[in-house]
């Protein structure tokens, strides 16, 4: 009796240390319970699209990697590469697996500027943008018009005063006269406005000058937003001052001067002209990501941030302390006659940008030009009492594409196109070939994962799933507009455990009307599918079964496969994964395919033997091999895998596969990775 309740206690306490009922370890395989609908699916498939809304080269082609880890880290691997263009992005599909590294995406742009970003996955998806690094004339947000959201409207107005102190005042047409605009109140712009004097008074208080609008101005001298998405004219000085700022998405043109006071950003997305001097005075604020023109002069004693394209006819002159600045981002182009540096630093930041001087350069003590920078002085510095280095070059051949924002160009586009693919041969990884331009690999371009079998479905093994363990990598050669022209494929035999040999084929997502040519393997008859054999036999490979240590082993077997397309496809069609790997039992008939768990069997399967013996296979409702206690004849590792001695249950080999299956692969998901607590290496194949 003492002995019973001593058990009913033991009972008790390991209930009680099983918190929260999770799945336990068992002896076996067979007494694992696993839920219903649960595939054994290690990895998920993921769409990715990559946009470039880069338009300084236009059409040209940027070449979008995409790696397993960050690049800059050195070491990552490459999983997929393509072109990606303003107007066509790089897109496709892929494979990670459930517990893969984070995935960075690295943008080469044709000038050879680089920009590495992380990448998010959401839910089943990666969705990434590399911003316009060179500007846009396009405006961040639509502008507004003056046919709704008005409280008030002048049509035609001459010599009017108007007084805006809350609402929004609409003037269409064309109208002269004073405007004040004080507390909240907003005047909008939409005809044409000669304003003879704009007083704005108020951090609230605005200016907007619609994309139909033109305001000319004798001199202009705010606090306040003035706004403009059309057309502003100012024939005298342009004054931002301490609590102004301007936001010019369109067009402005100052005749004489523009000063800028104002610490909050005064920002163009557009085209500014400015016949004489910019001066931007200490704290001022300028954020410049198009084009901005001085014909006389540019001061910079404040914040400045160039993405796009500075022209300076005469003298730009660097004299920042302080908390002020001049940055320079992203392959971004200051172009001046001459250069003055008296004090602070020209910085670079991110891809490569360009200081070009076509005539003189005065570098003073405490000046300096530093980070992501390429400065050229075309005849050479005159005067260099400060610094160019911590990461800047001299130099004079950085590409720079010109374009809308880009008046003016810089060097040479660089590498040329052997192949004729648009690609250029540095960036190609078939130069002389013009049907490939990129390769793609799964699982990457140096890794290796595993698919492992049972050989006697329908009906249940010993589990020590080494009957027959394949190792492979795919790479996807894709042309220059990322179709897929060729699939290549590496295979390995490592063990035949098997107690009769083995056929081993694979079914890609193709048709096979639309297979040129394979090599290295078969093309089978009588499929719709395009379905390669790589071997028919697995004893005949494998002179010995490479599954009990201490025994005789052999090398295991490579096979090299390509298999050529007659019409490229896409990448997302193909995509990059496991695909349909399978084997057939030789002395059962080519009929007697085994599958991973969930994937359908090819033409030639006999399908009669769905159901029978433990299969639990429904094909009207597309499920196929599991057993009738949801076990599979075949795993897919991603993963170089270390399989099971003979007769070792996976699940004593692995103890935590037992918990990651019978959780529906919610816990557990690492079991088959080398780590502490994972492996039996006493069950585990090391001849």
């Amino acid at each position: 009796m003492r002995s019973l309740i001593s058990f009913a206690v033991m009972l008790l306490i390991f209930a009680a240390c099983n918190k929260n009922n999770e799945p336990g370890l068992v002896n076996k395989a067979t007494d694992m319970s696993v839920p219903l609908g649960f595939n054994y699916e290690t990895s998920r498939n993921i769409t990715f699209s990559i946009a470039v809304i880069d338009d300084r080269f236009q059409s040209q082609s940027h070449i979008i990697t995409i790696y397993e880890g960050n690049p800059a880290d050195g070491g990552a691997a490459i999983i997929a590469k393509g072109a990606g263009t303003i107007s066509a992005p790089f897109s496709g599909r892929l494979d990670l697996s459930n517990i893969n590294k984070d995935i960075y995406v690295s943008k080469k742009a044709p000038d050879g500027s680089l920009t590495i970003k992380k990448a998010n996955i959401s839910g089943n998806r990666i969705d990434l943008s590399f911003e316009n690094f060179g500007g846009n004339i396009e405006t961040r947000n639509p502008s507004p018009d003056c046919n709704s959201g008005c409280n008030t409207t002048i049509n035609n107005g001459t010599n009017q005063n108007v007084n805006a102190n809350n609402g929004v005042t609409c003037i269409t047409g064309t109208f002269s006269g004073n405007i004040t605009i004080s507390g909240n109140g907003k005047v909008r712009i939409c005809g044409n406005a000669n304003i003879s004097n704009l007083n704005i008074n108020g951090n609230n208080a605005q200016l907007i000058v619609t994309n139909t609008g033109t305001a000319t101005f004798n001199n202009l001298s705010f606090n306040g937003t003035v706004t403009n998405y059309g057309t502003v004219n100012v024939n005298g000085d342009l004054n931002v001052n301490s609590n102004g700022n301007i936001i010019n998405e369109n067009i402005l043109n100052v005749s004489n001067q523009w000063n800028i006071s104002g610490s909050t950003e005064s920002i163009n997305r557009g085209t500014v002209t400015v016949n004489q001097r910019v001066q931007l005075n200490s704290n001022g604020l300028l954020s410049n990501y198009c084009r901005i023109t001085a014909n006389t002069g540019f001061t910079a004693n404040g914040k400045l941030n160039n993405h796009g394209y500075i022209k300076c006819n005469q003298e730009f002159t660097a004299q920042v302390s302080g908390n002020n600045y001049i940055k320079l981002h992203n392959g971004a182009f200051l172009s001046t006659k001459d250069i003055r540096i008296n004090s602070g630093s020209i910085n670079g930041n991110g891809a490569t940008s360009l200081v070009k001087v076509t005539q003189s350069t005065v570098i003073n003590s405490g000046g300096s030009v530093t980070g992501s920078i390429q400065f050229c002085d075309v005849n050479g510095i005159e005067t260099n009492n400060g610094t160019i280095g911590s990461g800047a070059t001299l130099g004079c051949n950085l590409y720079i594409a010109s374009n809308s924002c880009f008046a003016e160009g810089n060097g040479i586009q660089p590498g040329s196109d052997g192949d004729g693919d648009n690609i250029p041969d540095d960036d190609d990884d078939f130069p002389d070939d013009p049907n490939g331009a990129f390769g793609t690999y799964f699982p990457s371009q140096t890794g290796s994962h595993t698919v492992v079998f049972e050989d006697l479905w329908p009906g249940l093994g010993d589990f020590d799933m080494n009957d027959v363990v394949i190792d492979f990598r795919y790479q996807l050669v894709t042309n220059g507009q990322n179709l897929v022209t060729r699939i290549n494929a590496t295979y390995v035999l490592k063990a035949a455990g098997g107690s009769t040999g083995a056929g081993f084929g694979v079914e890609f997502p193709v048709s096979r009307a639309n297979i040129a040519s394979v090599t290295g393997a078969t093309l089978e008859a009588g499929q719709s599918k395009a379905i390669i054999v790589v071997f028919e036999n697995s004893k005949s490979e494998l002179a010995k079964w490479n599954t009990e240590n201490g025994e005789a082993s052999v090398p295991a077997v490579l096979y090299n496969v390509s298999v050529v397309l007659t019409t490229p496809v896409t990448l997302g069609s193909v995509g990059l994964g496991v695909y349909n790997p399978f084997i057939w039992i030789v002395n059962k008939g080519r009929g007697h395919e085994i599958h991973l768990p969930g994937k359908t069997p090819t033409d030639l399967v006999d399908s009669g033997l769905f159901g029978t013996g433990q299969d639990n296979s429904n094909p009207s409702a597309g499920q196929f091999y599991i057993s009738r206690n949801n076990l599979p004849w075949a795993i897919y590792i991603p993963s170089n895998f270390s399989y099971p001695i003979e007769k070792a249950d996976i699940t004593q080999a692995y103890p935590n596969f037992a918990i990651w299956a019978q959780s529906g692969g919610s816990q557990a998901q690492d079991w088959y990775l080398p780590a502490p607590g994972n492996i039996n290496g006493s069950l585990i194949y090391n001849p």
